[in-house]
């Protein structure tokens, strides 16, 4: 599923779609504001605490900031690229609660099985 001809910003404007489509089909929320920091491609915010989740690309305050690139968030997005793996191999950084972008797993998963 990797383009390798789309741009950092463009990868962003997919992960926004992907996520918006996620909890649009899935509903629920994490209960907690997310943000996906992607440096100078921008962001994704997730404002999961309210139903359903408000998904942007404005810079916010969250409880948990995850700090990577926008392709391999694209990956571990369609399963490509272990979340663990990726935190082992300093691919990601995480500040403020950990658990925050575990909650975000479920709706992804069954997102693909409705996809499937």
């Amino acid at each position: 599923m990797m383009d390798d001809e789309v741009s950092g910003k463009e990868r962003v404007a997919q992960i926004l779609g992907f996520l918006e489509a996620a909890f649009a089909a899935e509903g629920g929320t994490i209960g907690a504001r997310l943000k996906f920091d992607y440096g100078a491609d921008g962001c994704v915010f997730i404002d999961g605490t309210s139903a359903p989740p408000k998904v942007h690309t404005r810079n916010e305050a969250a409880d948990c900031t995850v700090v990577l690139s926008p392709d391999d968030h694209w990956r571990m997005l369609n399963m490509e690229l272990d979340q663990t793996q990726a935190f082992r191999q300093g691919k990601l950084k995480i500040s403020g609660d950990p658990i925050v972008p575990l909650r975000l797993g479920p709706v992804v998963a069954r997102y693909h099985g409705r996809r499937a």
